[in-house]
């Protein structure tokens, strides 16, 4: 009878991983500095931008048609991309309930840190066009998005932290798909 219980033990702790990976990387995505770009004035690339940007979208499609230079339905994409990216600690947070969207939304945060810290060390091709996207002004400025300043030198973290909520989210997943064989 005692194994019984600690192995339900075991699995509501394992199943809690998915709700600490969810709140990983909510925080990645709406409160850190994925990276930094200049066109002006310093721009910060992170889940606030992206809803800057979404809103800016709806409003002014053919704006971005032209400076992507694709067809006016691809906006539709973008919308759709930026939708995902957003709702993706959510769906981990569901991950409790329904595996699928679980598993999905770590998936999409394990890639997207991957893209954000393979694109910003060795220049993955179309990765500026595709991340500004999430490109805004900050919030408020030394706090929202959150960065870290080591002499003069602005170090990016948000990318580290949506690896580690896309991992983090990915263990009951796997766990739970092993116990099923």
């Amino acid at each position: 009878m005692g194994k019984i219980s600690n192995g339900l033990h075991y699995m509501a702790n394992e199943k809690n991983l998915v709700i600490y990976g969810g709140i990983l990387t909510l925080i990645s995505i709406y409160f850190l500095t994925w990276f930094t770009y200049i066109l002006g004035t310093r721009h910060y690339a992170n889940g606030m931008g992206g809803i800057q940007n979404l809103i800016h979208i709806f409003t002014n499609s053919e704006e971005y048609t032209f400076a992507y230079g694709v067809p006016l339905w691809v906006t539709s994409l973008m919308v759709a991309f930026i939708i995902t990216v957003l709702a993706c600690g959510f769906m981990q947070l569901c991950g409790k309930k329904s595996y699928f969207l679980g598993y999905f939304g770590s998936i999409i945060a394990l890639l997207l840190g991957l893209m954000i810290i393979v694109g910003e060390f060795i220049g993955l091709v179309g990765f500026h066009r595709i991340l500004f996207l999430f490109g805004g002004d900050p919030l408020i400025e030394p706090i929202i998005p959150f960065q870290i300043v080591i002499n003069g030198m602005i170090i990016c973290i948000g990318g580290y932290f949506l690896i580690a909520g896309g991992i983090i989210g990915l263990f009951p997943m796997l766990g739970g798909l092993k116990k099923r064989e």
